[in-house]
């Protein structure tokens, strides 16, 4: 993980404190998710995003050409990784996207073979 994501996700342990969630005790979860859709809004507009699932699709690829060093076959039109680097980097970024099967990730960076 770069250390940009690291830092996100340790400010988001911070926020999270003590409790099982992101959603400040003070605010009802519609008013949060409310929030959460403007500031995504903003986000997807500035990067040219469409929807909120194209950032697990990114973060897949980026884990991918850093866990094998080629990139993922939806970016590269095939696999160039060896078999055993791609099912491990598979499995990773199944597991970090709290995923529990291999081939939801590869919606996310391509087939296999």
């Amino acid at each position: 993980m770069s250390e940009r994501a690291i830092g996100s996700l340790h400010r988001a342990a911070a926020a999270q404190g003590a409790n099982r969630n992101l959603i400040p005790g003070d605010r009802a979860w519609r008013a949060w998710n409310d929030h959460l859709h403007r500031i995504w809004a903003v986000a997807r507009a500035r990067h040219g995003l469409e929807k909120l699932h194209d950032l697990h699709a990114a973060y897949a690829c980026e884990r991918y050409r850093a866990l094998t060093g080629q990139p993922a076959p939806a970016l590269a039109g095939r696999r160039l990784a060896d078999a055993g680097a791609d099912r491990h980097a598979r499995m990773t970024i199944a597991r970090e996207l709290d995923h529990a099967r291999i081939d939801v990730v590869s919606a996310y960076i391509g087939g296999a073979r």
